[in-house]
């Protein structure tokens, strides 16, 4: 499942893993997602990076035959050496069973059976983070998440759903099911427990930890940015990355949804906990009422609430005017202009903050390779 540590599990496998029996596969990426949809998708053509870049049809299926002969030589490799190949993407909780079925077949044609370690958050705490991170590349409103369907099909009936999938195409014996929670996990920490779990040895000084959520003053911003700029979601994806480093600076308050927002599905939230809980022993209980004491999301329009404080940060990095605290549609307006400027005229140490990621992610694949 999405948002369970995995950033910070990818970074620590990719820059600190050194147990020779493993060998953590990207084909150059930060993590598998990218060549397995590639690889294993019908339509691969609709994958979001393709989608914002553009790519042609033609090029997709270049893309397509090279990296399934990159994937099968590094697979015979790792074959040849004994080693157990580790693939890492989010993306598998969200592809349909036709593509790991695809996935579970190629990999038995390399010699493998797959073993499929799958981690859950509680469902509010997930909404919640997934909210923000969607918000990074998309218009998406409250309505449209927790009202059309969202919720409820990808996050809450679809939990129990995806894991029975998965024990079907893999076979109960192969799958693993570890709660997302720190009390549960081994010494508070998703790399470790990863590790433990697995049985690989890691140094505890090489665990990467890696937060990319935004405030709620920041979801605040991109919201506005993304509703009232034209052509905000055809961002180039070099820019759009840049627009978000320079936001994940703004300190805050977290972003949580009012209890409100999940009533309708608060009774569908406990049965699915049950579920979970009998099938794989794992308890996902929250409260839910935690946060309404707190700066929270209530409605739509409380995304479009800004305090003076955000507006001062807003107005000095954008080199602008300070726009006074205030709600609506105008006071949004004028904000989008200013995080606008931000993504045009981004200062330089964002910029090369980025650029600086990318080099030391190619430097390390140059060196290392997979």
């Amino acid at each position: 499942m999405p948002k369970t540590g995995t950033t910070s599990i990818q970074e620590s496998l990719r820059f600190g893993l050194d147990d020779p029996a493993f060998r953590y596969i990207t084909l150059g990426g930060i993590n598998a997602v990218y060549f397995l949809d590639l690889l294993f998708s019908e339509r691969p053509e609709e994958f979001w990076v393709h989608r914002l870049k553009g790519t042609s049809a033609s090029r997709i299926q270049s893309m397509r035959r090279d990296h399934e002969s990159r994937f099968r030589r590094v697979l015979c490799r790792a074959r040849q050496r004994s080693q157990t190949p580790i693939l890492s993407a989010e993306r598998c909780w969200e592809m349909p069973a036709s593509n790991l079925e695809r996935l579970r077949d190629f990999l038995r044609e390399a010699g493998f059976q797959a073993t499929v370690i799958a981690y859950l958050r509680p469902i509010k705490s997930f909404a919640e983070s997934c909210y923000q991170q969607r918000v990074k590349w998309e218009d998406l409103s409250l309505e449209a998440m927790l009202q059309g369907g969202w919720a409820d099909t990808r996050v809450i009936t679809s939990a129990a759903r995806k894991l029975a999938e998965l024990e079907r195409i893999f076979g109960r014996e192969n799958l693993t099911v570890r709660a997302f929670m720190r009390s549960s996990l081994a010494d508070g920490c998703a790399v470790r427990d990863f590790c433990r779990t697995l049985g690989i040895r890691f140094n505890p000084d090489s665990v990467i930890r890696s937060n990319e959520s935004l405030s709620l003053d920041a979801v605040r911003f991109l919201t506005a940015y993304n509703r009232f700029i034209p052509g905000a979601n055809r961002t180039r994806l070099g820019d759009r990355f840049v627009l978000i480093k320079a936001l994940e600076a703004l300190d805050g308050d977290p972003v949580r949804f009012h209890s409100n927002l999940l009533a309708p599905l608060a009774e569908e939230i406990d049965r699915v906990v049950a579920t979970l809980n009998a099938r794989y022993g794992i308890d996902l209980t929250e409260d839910l009422t935690a946060a309404d004491g707190s700066p929270c999301l209530r409605e739509e329009a409380d995304l479009f609430r800004f305090n003076q404080t955000s507006l001062n940060w807003l107005a000095e990095r954008s080199g602008s005017p300070r726009i006074q605290a205030g709600n609506g549609e105008a006071v949004a307006r004028a904000v989008a202009s200013q995080v606008d400027r931000i993504r045009r005229r981004p200062v330089l140490r964002i910029r090369w903050a980025v650029l600086s990621e990318r080099l030391r992610s190619k430097l390390h694949w140059l060196r290392h390779g997979d």
